[in-house]
C-alpha cells in the first residue's frame, strides 16, 4: 500500500496507507456529484471524512461527526460498509484530488479520489432527441414525456403527447 503523510486535524504528523487505487469520478458544473468509498468490515463505528491536499487540519472538507458543512454532506451506509459524500454546486475549482479517509489509531487508511468536471453549455434553438422503445401491442397506446419524479401524475402533467400537435411533438415510429 501507498503511505502519505502530512499534518493530521489535531496538527500531528500523521500517514495515511492507500487501501485501493485512484476511483475517478465525473460531476457537472453547476450540479452535484456523489463520491463513494469503500471500507472493511470493522470499521463501521469509525469516523470517516473526506479531504484534499495533504488531508491536513485545514484540508478536511466533512467528517461523519458533523455529516454536513458548506457544500458538503456525508452519509455512512454501516450495512453495505460505503459512506458517500456529496459535493454541491460544483465549480471549476472543484476539479483535482480528493481523499476518502477512515480515522484509526496511526496510519489513517484513505482512497484516493480524483473529480473531473465537464462543463454544462447551453445552446439556443438547440433540440434534443429520446427514443424510447416499446413492444409491439403497444403501438396505438398514448405516448407522452413528462418532468419530475412523480410517475402517479406524470401523465397530468406531460409535456408533450403523442395525439399533441406542436413543435417537438412525440414522433411514433412503428
Amino acid at each position: 500500500p501507498k503511505q502519505r503523510c502530512g499534518a493530521s486535524k489535531t496538527f500531528a504528523l500523521k500517514c495515511v496507507t492507500s487501501a485501493v487505487g485512484v476511483i475517478h469520478v465525473t460531476g457537472y458544473v453547476g450540479s452535484a456529484v456523489n463520491v463513494s468509498c469503500s471500507y472493511d468490515e470493522g470499521y463501521e463505528s469509525y469516523e470517516k471524512y473526506l479531504c484534499n491536499n495533504d488531508c491536513g487540519s485545514g484540508d478536511v472538507l466533512i467528517t461523519t461527526s458533523n455529516s454536513s458543512k458548506n457544500k458538503y454532506s456525508i452519509h455512512d451506509d454501516k450495512t453495505a460498509r460505503i459512506f458517500t459524500t456529496t459535493i454541491s454546486d460544483l465549480h471549476s475549482v472543484d476539479a483535482g484530488k480528493y481523499w476518502c479517509g477512515v480515522t484509526i489509531t496511526g496510519k489513517d487508511i484513505y482512497t484516493e479520489i480524483e473529480l473531473k468536471l465537464v462543463p454544462v453549455q447551453s445552446y439556443e434553438g438547440y433540440s434534443e432527441s429520446v427514443s424510447c422503445p416499446y413492444e409491439s401491442q403497444y403501438q396505438n397506446s398514448l405516448k407522452y414525456i413528462c418532468r419530475g419524479n412523480r410517475p402517479s401524475t406524470c401523465l397530468q402533467q406531460a409535456l408533450i403527447t403523442s395525439d399533441t400537435k406542436q413543435n417537438g411533438r412525440i414522433y411514433d415510429c412503428a
